[in-house]
């Protein structure tokens, strides 16, 4: 009776043995951990300890497809201008640059009233000139109208303006760049009528003799080619001449940039689709198409990296000054003070 007691443990433990060794089997492998191991460890790299990121570009900005079509999705939430090591790029604001006008523009002849007027002008002058302050100054138009047709509201009119339509005066430029898009958005029932108003007023000067405000905007929410066929046929000669160079039926038929500008963002709008539209362009139409103020982003870091770039050459050469004057004083100094020597 034991042996066979025996015999029948010594079988259970054999089980038991048997199955334990299966589950070894079959369970894998944990994978060796790739982290470094203190001193038993591989040492990483140096280059695997900084994490180095792109340069922006505003010209690389291409957003990926979401509506049908091509049209594009939403910037990124985050500017990559907010992790940048450059407290300039960093902490800038569109805003505080529009405040700062007068600090980095250059001054008309008439607003120079002070030496420190003179100076920075000057300074202005002699780190850019007028080119880059003129880029820089469209550059915050084409954003302000791009947060305007984002929102359904001009805000131009919160943009300085000297009058006169002079080239540097954001207001004009935001006008420039907001009325012709403007009218685009509200053809296709995209924006609200107060563009087409606006266009009308500014963009259309002098029509009002001849054809009335409602009556534009009326045909126009039939869209470009309802102004060709509509309303040019009907007025005077020369307006009808002007009216069909501004108006063609189609972007072949355009004469001059702006006709040329305002059909390709009407085609891009109409189609849901920025493929092919200049980089420039793209935000404004997405900003119809969306009504979102995020699509302006890669505007506004554009200007603030323009800005910033303008703002070092002007701070050097304020310091420059600054060190001209101080050694003038100096000069001075050493030689009022000999003259007082000779004279004892």
């Amino acid at each position: 009776m034991r042996k066979y007691l025996v015999l029948v443990i010594v079988v259970l433990l054999a089980a038991v043995l048997f199955v334990r060794y299966l589950e070894r089997e079959e369970t894998p492998p944990a994978p060796p951990s790739s982290a470094p191991q203190g001193e038993e460890g591989v040492p990483l790299p140096p280059a695997a300890k900084t994490l180095t990121l792109p340069e922006f570009s505003p010209q690389a900005y291409q957003p990926t497809s979401r509506l049908g079509g091509t049209a594009q999705a939403p910037a990124p939430e985050i500017s990559p201008l907010a992790v940048s090591s450059d407290p300039c790029l960093r902490e800038t604001k569109v805003k505080d640059i529009i405040a700062n006008y007068d600090k980095w523009r250059l001054l008309p002849k008439d607003k120079v009233k002070t030496q420190a007027e003179r100076e920075r002008s000057a300074a202005v002058l002699k780190s850019a000139g007028w080119q880059p302050v003129g880029n820089l100054v469209a550059r915050i138009g084409g954003y302000q109208a791009c947060l305007s047709l984002a929102g359904d509201k001009d805000l131009c009119v919160a943009l300085p303006t000297e009058g006169g339509g002079s080239e540097d005066d954001m207001l004009q430029v935001c006008r420039e760049a907001l009325d012709p898009i403007g009218l685009v958005g509200y053809s296709l029932g995209k924006s609200g009528r107060s563009f087409c108003s606006s266009y009308f007023k500014f963009g259309l000067a002098g029509a009002d003799g001849q054809v009335r405000e409602s009556e534009f905007c009326d045909i126009a929410s039939g869209g470009l080619p309802a102004i060709n066929g509509r309303l040019c046929p009907g007025l005077p000669p020369e307006m009808k001449r002007l009216c069909l160079e501004t108006f063609p039926k189609g972007i072949s038929g355009c004469k001059d940039d702006e006709c040329v500008r305002m059909w390709r963002v009407y085609e891009a709008v109409k189609s849901n689709s920025t493929g092919g539209l200049p980089h420039d362009l793209q935000p404004l139409v997405l900003a119809i198409i969306h009504k979102k103020a995020e699509h302006c982003r890669p505007l506004a870091d554009a200007i603030v990296q323009e800005y910033c770039q303008l703002k070092s050459g002007i701070d050097q050469q304020m310091m420059m000054l600054e060190m001209t004057r101080k050694q003038h004083e100096l000069n001075k100094e050493l030689r009022s003070g000999r003259e007082t020597q000779s004279a004892d």
